[in-house]
């Protein structure tokens, strides 16, 4: 269903099943491709804010889980088809296996995506209010093994928009980290461990398999960690709406970081 400007809309429907599923979202929950009438996101536009943020060189790289400082960037491809190129000569060229790129606030490099964000938001702003400190949407984009900022989690709730790729993402609850003895590090959304061996807490954690046209949610404080058996190469868009949040706790991480 579109509405006079061509876009998606997001029915009722679709967050009364978001909250019954998610059981008023306390629970991880994969909601399927069918769940929206029409997908909100398409490969398209995840592909020209791919380009867009990368000609723009605003982003953040990071190469075998170690942050690039001046990267080396190939020419972005002037369509998708170039695109699994891409990311094959963006590590070579920095002498890594997988590659990451990412930008934090990314809204500035697509009004379609802003857009479309915006009209999927409102039903949850409608449920749970405005959130407080606000939202933000993140882009990734890359070919890697694992999750580029390591076992973490994040103090918004977080919509996970896989438009190409899939995510193998491993959950574990807020309070099973908390009395083992690993060093806690602030990122800019949570708290992260980094790139630990998460072999001894596998048995525990709950594996969410989720692909393009998927959305995956996963509420605030629960830990997560992508990790793929070999490197593949994905394209995502994710949205945190930080309703657990508070104005001293927003501005700490960052200063940390």
């Amino acid at each position: 269903m579109f509405d006079a400007n061509n876009t998606p809309t997001v029915p009722a429907a679709f967050w009364e099943h978001f909250v019954s599923l998610s059981d008023d979202k306390t629970q991880p929950v994969v909601l399927e491709q069918d769940t929206l009438i029409e997908p909100l996101l398409s490969l398209e536009d995840a592909f020209d804010l791919a380009r867009n943020v990368v000609e723009s060189g605003d982003m953040t790289v990071n190469a075998d889980g170690q942050m690039l400082k001046q990267p080396g960037v190939p020419n972005f491809p002037p369509d998708f088809d170039g695109f699994e190129q891409f990311v094959r000569d963006f590590p070579a060229l920095n002498n890594a296996d997988g590659i990451t790129f990412t930008r934090d606030y990314c809204l500035k490099h697509s009004s379609t995506v802003t857009t479309k964000l915006r009209v999927f938001t409102h039903g949850y702003n409608e449920r749970y209010g405005v959130p407080y400190p606000g939202a933000n949407a993140v882009f990734v984009g890359g070919r890697y093994h694992s999750t580029w900022i390591g076992l973490h989690n994040d103090s918004c709730d977080t919509f996970l928009f896989p438009l190409y790729g899939r995510k193998r993402m491993m959950i574990w609850p807020p309070a099973y980290f908390d009395d083992m003895a690993l060093e806690k590090k602030s990122a800019l959304n949570g708290v992260c461990f980094g790139h630990i061996d998460v072999t001894p807490y596998a048995a525990d954690a709950t594996i969410y398999e989720v692909g393009p046209g998927e959305i995956f949610f996963i509420p605030a404080g629960w830990w997560h960690y992508n990790k793929l058996e070999e490197l593949e190469t994905t394209l995502t868009v994710s949205v945190g709406m930080f309703s657990h949040g508070t104005a001293q706790g927003f501005c700490e991480n960052p200063i940390k970081t």
